[in-house]
């Protein structure tokens, strides 16, 4: 990487000639993560706001290009993990994400369910101990009085705020179902998305709330 290249590309992003800017923004987005430090030291010692607002827009599309990349590799690689999609998408509002903290925040609740286990419990007993703990002992719930706020999407968020919207609500209960080996998967359905306890025995298959904003 040559840093005096990057450098003076910064400095031509606020450029009046419409192409250049253009050309100059390509050329430091192929840097990709490479050039963000650059970008928010120059953001920082600019007072130019058009300068300003180019560099903020330029390291959300690298953000968003790295995340895409990512979600491909997740996709190719069978989508397996949920969770790991789930913190991907996390992080194009929060790049620094300290997913740690999120692993152990879902460990915590499945834990308290794994407590309260019965080995012989029914599917319908499992659903309704796993709805006992996420929406009776740890609050969780709609965020029904600003249910399009954006943050009603982000797990980090959604596990601090015990809000969330039913698309997140549900992943969060279905990944902490999959670690404790309960078979809950997703079900989307027109303008719905729901679970259902998949049993290896046709008969045995129930489905789980659609609502999930209920115990």
């Amino acid at each position: 990487m040559n840093e005096k290249e990057i450098e003076s590309l910064i400095k031509l992003l606020d450029d009046p000639d419409q192409e250049i800017a253009s050309h100059v923004e390509e050329k430091l987005l192929s840097y990709g993560n490479d050039v963000i430090n650059h970008l928010e030291n120059a953001w920082g010692q600019s007072l130019d706001s058009i300068l300003q607002e180019r560099i903020e827009n330029l390291v959300h599309k690298i953000q968003f290009q790295n995340i895409k990349k990512e979600l491909e590799l997740w996709y190719i690689g069978g989508a397996f993990d949920l969770l790991q999609g789930i913190l991907i998408i996390n992080k194009y509002q929060y790049p620094d994400l300290d997913e740690q903290k999120v692993i152990n925040q879902l460990e915590d609740i499945k834990r308290d369910i794994w407590m309260q286990m019965i080995y012989d419990m029914s599917p319908v007993e499992k659903v309704k101990l796993i709805n006992h703990v996420i929406y009776g002992t740890n609050g969780f719930t709609g965020n029904t009085a600003n249910h399009q706020d954006p943050q009603n999407s982000y797990i980090s968020q959604v596990l601090e705020s015990r809000k969330g919207n039913q698309i997140l609500l549900a992943v969060i209960y279905s990944i902490i179902a999959q670690k404790l080996d309960i078979p809950i998967y997703g079900v989307n359905l027109p303008q719905h998305f729901i679970l259902a306890y998949v049993d290896e025995t046709p008969a045995e298959s129930i489905m789980v709330s659609g609502d999930l904003f209920e115990d």
